[in-house]
């Protein structure tokens, strides 16, 4: 089986400036029989010496796409705050070229597996294939969440900004497609409250995989950490 995965942020072992865990561990204990190739917008900016390292341990290509010109605009000139008068969140705009999407079509995947909020219009240059989305969270549920803490409507300005984001969250989450796509998220909650959004999706809870953990490191939350080396004379 060979499986093309599309995705905003490049895998890497820890979480690298973004959520980029979870992609790596889903790569890296694939079943044996999964050829994967990576296509990555390289929204975290990993180092391409780092990459060349990701590729030998997950046995896969990483192919790196750019991303929206005027997007990365905004970043360079630290203007993010125009966010609020776009119509859609940042990654709606990222798409790949027409010369890429030709060539992973050349390739036959018998899947396409997208990572990373949003993605529609990468959805969408896909038509035909089976495809996942790892979201990995509902961002509805995030705003809702944000929205309800009273420490975060304070500032009424970022109180502002967060219920318009809330808003245009929603609305994209109405349209994603409810036909060949599966929709995986590492929250219980998050799945629930995506259905709410969105009923006709086939929507599912995975736990979040990750195997970099040891047992042979003590943690004490309790130690003594100042010795007191003073005796008394006798």
């Amino acid at each position: 089986m060979k499986i093309i995965l599309i995705t905003y942020v490049t895998p890497t072992p820890d979480n690298f400036k973004a959520a980029s865990a979870l992609s790596f561990h889903l790569c890296k204990y694939r079943p044996a029989n999964v050829e994967l190739e990576i296509y990555s917008f390289n929204g975290n900016n990993v180092p391409q010496n780092v990459i060349q390292h990701i590729e030998k341990e997950l046995n896969a290509s990483i192919h790196i796409v750019p991303t929206n010109k005027y997007i990365n605009y905004l970043f360079k000139t630290h203007t993010i705050f125009l966010k609020n008068f776009l119509p859609y969140p940042f990654n709606y705009y990222n798409s790949l070229s027409p010369k890429i999407v030709e060539k992973i079509n050349n390739k036959k995947p018998d899947a396409i597996w997208v990572n990373g909020d949003f993605m529609l219009k990468v959805l969408k240059q896909f038509d035909g294939y089976k495809k996942v989305l790892t979201m990995p969270d509902c961002v509805c549920l995030y705003y809702d969440r944000l929205l309800k803490d009273s420490w975060c409507r304070q500032i009424w300005l970022k109180g502002l900004g967060n219920r318009i984001q809330a808003v245009k969250n929603k609305q994209l989450e109405k349209k994603y497609p409810t036909t060949n796509i599966i929709y995986h998220l590492v929250g219980e909650a998050d799945k629930q409250y995506l259905l709410k959004v969105n009923k006709g999706l086939d929507a599912h809870f995975i736990r979040h995989p990750h195997y970099n953990y040891t047992d042979k490191k003590q943690i004490s939350f309790s130690k003594t950490k100042i010795k007191n080396t003073y005796r008394r004379a006798i």
